[in-house]
């Protein structure tokens, strides 16, 4: 007798209220043409209401461009003197249709969005091996089975088409384009009802004194964070997006619970290249219902576009711009400065922070008329990263509202070093 397959789970209705937040991101490069051009996105965090999945990870989004902003001409002659004649323009798009369970599509009511830099996840070092870390791991599993959704879009890109984006980034002059990883982040302006086939929690699991070392939390800030503008010990307040459940499958922690905290460590970016320094916890959690628990939490990792670090105590720290580059755009400065050779132009290219790159290298290795201008950009590009590097103010840490956060608790209040400036 064949076995019986097992029957798809039923689907339900649900409603995401109005101010509900859609993430997402372009998962590929887009050709830009003109306003009213279709453009598909995927989200980069689930959506629940009702503590059910009502939207999963890479859920296909639906919008057009609805206007096209041209770059200013202060900004193209900054750009023209680095090797960059057509810089970017900024493109707003209204998201109007989003996929449901069922494979149909629902329309949606946004405001346009412009689009942002690609985010990645910045995480703290790893915690210490041990019995103790083991079992928060054990625990963090248990609670959390999803994938990161970063993670998993960083996946689907391949070697090839990271190093031709490259390529065609570098170029002088390319076709308009959105780049693929553009982040975009729009509200509900309406009520909206989707199915789900996620049948939510089985039921309310009670609230423990002392929540478990390891648990995860994730959260999104409710208003910005500078180390610019922010004081230690101003207020921090992050809303819990995802319903955190016990492993019998209850639910321990409501969507929309709230964790209140205070920054603990603050230093603003200053000159000279001194990066900025900003570290926060949170110490209550407060739930829908209005129980109350104290808590010991560190932040483990935190959705950005800026270069930055993050110890393993979840204290963070501004990269400074240039990297490795700054110390080969400065030897070699020097090198071409001392011989006033233009053949140096091409390894001028590769180690300056002009735009050109590898097309720069190119030009100036295989035509020699051209190794004088590769030259002159080298120069430029040069002295741009080492004024940013070591002279101009260094990076400043801005977590923007809605910054999404993975936080874990622990079983003790952490005080970790202080970070080095």
């Amino acid at each position: 007798m064949l076995a019986q397959a097992p029957s798809p789970a039923p689907v339900s209705t649900l409603v995401l209220p109005k101010g509900t937040r859609l993430e997402m991101e372009l998962a590929q490069r887009t050709a830009l043409h003109n306003v009213g051009q279709t453009i598909i996105a995927k989200l980069t965090a689930p959506v629940y209401a009702d503590n059910r999945l009502a939207l999963p990870v890479g859920t296909e989004v639906e919008g057009t461009v609805a206007k096209i902003h041209g770059a200013k001409l202060l900004t193209r002659v900054q750009d023209g003197m680095g090797g960059d004649f057509s810089p970017a323009p900024k493109v707003d798009i209204r998201f109007s249709k989003v996929e449901l369970a069922d494979g149909g599509w629902k329309a949606i009511s946004t405001q346009a969005a412009p689009e942002g830099p690609p985010l990645h996840m910045v995480s703290s070092a790893p915690p210490k091996t041990g019995k103790v870390a083991g079992l928060e791991r054990r625990l963090s599993a248990a609670y959390h089975q999803q994938e990161d959704a970063f993670e998993n879009l960083l996946k689907e890109q391949t070697k090839w088409q990271t190093l031709k984006s490259e390529a065609v980034a570098s170029l002088p002059y390319r076709p308009a384009a959105i780049a693929a990883g553009s982040a975009y982040s729009v509200k509900l302006t309406a009520p909206t009802v989707v199915t789900s086939s996620d049948p939510g929690p089985a039921a309310t699991a009670p609230l423990p004194k002392t929540l478990p070392a390891g648990l995860v939390l994730y959260a999104r800030l409710q208003s910005q964070l500078s180390s610019q503008t922010t004081r230690w010990g101003a207020p921090v307040i992050a809303a819990i997006q995802r319903p955190v459940l016990d492993k019998d499958g209850r639910l321990l922690i409501p969507q929309g619970s709230t964790l209140k905290g205070k920054v603990v460590e603050v230093h603003p970016a200053k000159r000279w290249g001194k990066a900025g320094v900003l570290r926060f916890v949170f110490t209550g959690l407060e739930l829908p219902r209005g129980a109350e628990r104290s808590v010991n939490t560190q932040l483990q990792a935190a959705a950005t576009s800026q270069p930055m670090v993050m110890n393993s105590e979840g204290g963070v720290k501004a990269t400074p711009p240039g990297g490795k580059n700054a110390e080969v755009a400065l030897a070699v400065t020097a090198l071409a400065t001392v011989k006033g050779d233009a053949d140096n132009a091409w390894t001028m290219n590769a180690g300056s922070g002009t735009h050109l790159r590898i097309w720069g290298t190119a030009m100036a290795v295989l035509l020699a008329r051209a190794r004088p201008l590769a030259l002159g950009l080298g120069f430029v590009g040069s002295g741009r990263t080492i004024y940013r590097r070591w002279i101009g103010p260094g990076p400043a840490i801005v977590f923007p509202a809605h910054t999404e956060l993975i936080i874990r608790i622990t079983p003790t209040e952490p005080h970790g070093p202080a970070l080095k400036r």
